[in-house]
């Protein structure tokens, strides 16, 4: 019987040394082994890209027009909306306005089929399909068409038209609503566009240049010892740079001595003054606008 446990024993004894020798090993090799089964780091694209700004294009303004002459389509209306839907449709749309163009065939929602009036977004009457092309559908990446002339979007419309029999009838009250909420008797004006960079970049421009005309003014009000205005200016101010800051931001003070004592008295303290800039006599606020006057037209 002893010699069984005496053996059992040593047994144990073999198991745990083994079991031990394992363990070191493990740990020795724990940082290769740890290294292998990380999942190496995924880097995502920044899908936020500037390639992709806004293009240049110069503003222009448009003659009124006579809505009612569209009331009737007539071959010369046609034919020019024909050449305005080659250059701006026939991609999308197709040549017989079935929704086929080369550039339609991998746009999720297709492009509208114009030979169907049924399902349009905001129908198929002559004034619903003009506000298509006013503002564009987002949903359905329909872009907007507002860059073109009101009396090329009238033509396009009534080339689109013979492409099916079944649009609405156009009326004149119809039209009489595009001219209630276009104004397209008085002409249109648009704006010219820059790049979305290009507006940065001026605006960064435009703060730097007051920046500089702020810090400026503080060093010369700072460095003048004599003139009494200036004096007054610093006996009275609590912070000045916010003193010359408001009084650029807020230009009409320039116009006379008595908007400036009412630019200066209304929150006087959130401006940058002390408060006992308002107990000044008339002689002390003629020298101190006087002065500001002087240093900010400068």
């Amino acid at each position: 019987m002893k010699k069984y446990l005496r053996f059992y024993g040593i047994i144990y004894l073999l198991v745990l040394v083994l079991i031990i020798g394992l363990g070191m090993i493990y740990l020795n090799e724990i940082n290769s082994i740890t290294k292998n089964k990380i999942t190496p780091p995924v880097f995502i694209t920044d899908t936020v890209q500037k390639d992709n700004d806004l293009p240049y294009v110069k503003g222009s303004v448009t003659a009124p027009i006579d809505v009612n002459k569209f009331v009737n389509s007539t071959p010369e209306i046609v034919a020019k909306g024909k050449e305005v839907y080659k250059t701006q449709c026939l991609s999308c749309h197709g040549e017989e306005g079935k929704g086929d163009g080369i550039a339609g065939v991998t746009l999720n929602p297709k492009p509208r089929n114009f030979l169907s009036t049924d399902g349009w977004t905001n129908g198929a009457e002559f004034s619903s399909v003009y506000k298509t092309l006013q503002e564009g559908i987002t949903a359905r990446g329909m872009a907007s068409y507002s860059n073109l002339p009101p009396e090329d979007r009238f033509a396009l419309i009534h080339y689109i038209r013979t492409f099916s029999d079944k649009f609405p009838k156009i009326t004149n009250e119809e039209l009489t609503g595009l001219e209630t909420t276009y104004n397209l008797s008085k002409g249109l004006k648009t704006a010219n566009q820059i790049p979305v960079s290009a507006a940065e970049e001026k605006l960064i421009a435009e703060y730097k240049a007051v920046n500089d005309k702020i810090e400026n003014s503080v060093k010369s009000i700072n460095e003048n010892k004599s003139d009494k205005g200036a004096i007054l200016l610093k006996e009275n101010s609590k912070d000045l740079k916010k003193v010359i800051t408001s009084l650029y931001n807020y230009g009409n003070w320039t116009e006379g001595e008595n908007q400036f004592i009412r630019f200066v008295n209304n929150y006087t303290v959130q401006k940058g003054f002390k408060s006992t800039i308002t107990q000044l006599n008339s002689e002390e606020w003629s020298l101190l606008f006087q002065y500001l006057k002087n240093l900010i037209s400068v």
